[in-house]
This record gives structure tokens, sequence and C-alpha cells, in this order.
């Protein structure tokens, strides 16, 4: 864990002004990942989705996708096609992975070895899709995961700045991650 630590924060202090335009420019900002129009996206050249779990298609912990996420989630791989979509996420669980397997076999789970911000599951993407990294969009909650290891590869981000989460469920986990995401932007 203090390699990756010590490598995010080298890696953000060497790309902190791409990060600080992530921070400050609201076009690269979303509310929430239902307001990403992909038809939209494919028209303007991206043709591979790379999505964070926790906080951008549910909280923190959960494994089903709400209705309008689930309906959401379908309409993007209808648009860009099966192998086009994945989920990164720091915490690839078994049950996520079968979920994801039984409900959308289009969908690509990576269980990358290094956990964001290392690229090594954005490389993956890439290669898995055969696109160029200017093709794929990264949508991640957070600057220092997701959009940090977008940067690295460049490829492109997109923020979610109001990310789902269950304060009721898991006070402490959702808690501490919304006490990150703040220190982020602070930093930015």
């Amino acid at each position: 864990m203090f390699t990756r630590v010590f490598f995010t924060l080298h890696m953000a202090w060497r790309h902190r002004t791409a990060l600080k335009q992530y921070a400050q420019d609201s076009h690269r900002h979303i509310d929430q990942i239902t307001n990403l129009n992909c038809s939209k996206l494919k028209s303007q050249g991206i043709s591979a989705l790379a999505l964070d779990f926790d906080g951008v298609l549910s909280s923190h912990g959960e494994i089903i996708l709400s209705k309008k996420l689930f309906d959401w989630l379908k309409d993007c791989v209808h648009t860009l096609g099966a192998g086009r979509v994945f989920i990164l996420s720091n915490k690839p669980t078994e049950l996520r992975s079968r979920y994801f397997e039984e409900h959308f076999p289009g969908i690509i789970f990576v269980m990358a070895s290094k956990k964001k911000p290392y690229p090594d599951g954005l490389l993956y993407a890439l290669a898995y899709a055969k696109v160029n990294a200017h093709a794929l969009l990264m949508v991640d909650d957070r600057l220092l995961t997701g959009i940090l290891a977008a940067i690295l590869v460049g490829a492109n981000g997109c923020l979610v700045t109001k990310p789902l989460v269950d304060f009721r469920k898991r006070p402490i986990i959702e808690s501490v991650f919304w006490l990150l995401r703040k220190g982020e932007r602070w930093l930015f």
C-alpha cells in the first residue's frame, strides 16, 4: 500500500496541472453517470468506456445496480458494442464479477494486478478494445485514482461530482471517501 501511495503522490505532483484542470473545468465533470449520453460520446470519437464502480455505479460495498443505472449501462453496451465497456474498480469482488457476467456479458470486468492510479487496468482495456487512448473515456469519482490513471495513459477522463453514497448503510467508509474527495479537490 505504501508503494501505491508514494506512486500516487509522485504522479499527482508531476501531473498537477492536468489534475487542476479536471478539478476546475466543469466540461470535465458530470453530476451522475446517467447524465452521460453514450450515443453523443460515440459521435465525439469515444469508442470505449471505463467505469469505476464505487461512487459511480453504486454506493460503496454494493453489488447490484439500480434500475436506472442498469438500463443506462445496457444502453451503453448496445451503443458502444460488446467488449467496449469496462468496469475498473479498486475493489473487484468475485460477487460483482459474477453479477456482471450474468447481467452484462458484453462488459469486461477488469481485475488488474495493480490498483488505480496505476495504469495497468486502463492499458488492458485499451489493448482489449484495440483503441487508442484518445478513444477511451475513464469515469471516476476520484481525481487521484481513475482520473490520474487516465492522464497517465493519455485517455480522456470524466469526474463524477455527486457520487452515489449511502451514509446510513456504511457511515464510516462513506465518510472516509467523502473526506478523500474533498481533500483532492482542495489540493487542486
